[in-house]
């Protein structure tokens, strides 16, 4: 499971292949975030290549909201289907609160028409 957008990073390489490397759960604060790490493409991530840029994304407020509950606490059998899922539905979300000129500075809403891969 990844996404797929291309991004240039500050450092001028172009990657294409975002992919959940770190998921955290904090059940004591009901907390889940990720680390989304950008490769320059799906061959040099599965060839073992260390990603080109990553940032961290709070997931919580997302699996708070009830659209992620099957009756059970949700914190206590996350996925990385569900953390894509979410991380989706954030992105997209915060892209509709924002202009186009915005959408491109936030790295969250920056998300919202990327690919399931």
């Amino acid at each position: 499971m990844a996404l797929q957008k291309t991004k240039t990073t500050l450092y001028g390489i172009d990657g294409n292949y975002w992919r959940i490397v770190q998921l955290n759960c904090n059940y004591d604060k009901i907390d889940a975030v990720i680390t989304i790490a950008l490769y320059i493409d799906e061959a040099a991530r599965i060839a073992g290549n260390n990603h080109i840029a990553s940032f961290q994304v709070d997931l919580a407020i997302e699996f708070h909201n009830g659209s992620y509950t099957d009756g059970n606490d949700i914190m206590k059998s996350i996925s990385l289907k569900e953390a894509y899922k979410a991380l989706k539905k954030m992105a997209t979300d915060e892209s509709n609160k924002l202009e186009d000129d915005d959408t491109k500075r936030n790295d969250l809403a920056w998300f919202a028409d990327a690919s399931d891969i």
